[in-house]
């Protein structure tokens, strides 16, 4: 009877987990995993002037498709451009951009084929 009740906690805890995704939460340099997102993770980067702020976290919205919108708005004498990003896999909002992951993929392609 006690083997059944810890297969069903198992089952029960497994099932919690994959329902989490784990994104980065914070400011550059100071950010942490957040292991409980519900929806998407998020990366947000305001402009205005020669400023620019950065923020990691959840999104409080379920984003089908991985992707970045820019928003402008106009604010009294300056423009601020924000840029939003979302994305649907465990640490997915890093500061690593996915042309860097598709080059070191390429690379690590070339070298199995050359060896």
């Amino acid at each position: 009877m006690m083997k059944y009740l810890i297969t069903g906690l198992v089952l029960l805890y497994s099932i919690y987990l994959a329902q989490s995704l784990k994104c980065y939460e914070g400011a550059p340099g100071k950010t942490k995993e957040n292991p409980n997102c519900t929806f998407s993770c998020q990366k947000s980067i305001d402009k205005a002037s020669e400023v620019e702020v950065i923020m990691y976290g959840c999104s409080d919205i379920k984003h089908d498709e991985d992707e970045c919108k820019d928003i402008e708005d106009i604010a009294k004498l300056n423009t601020i451009v924000k840029t939003e990003c979302f994305c649907n896999t465990d640490l997915c909002n890093s500061t690593a951009t996915i042309s860097s992951s598709l080059s070191l993929l390429l690379v690590a392609l070339f070298m199995k084929i050359a060896f």
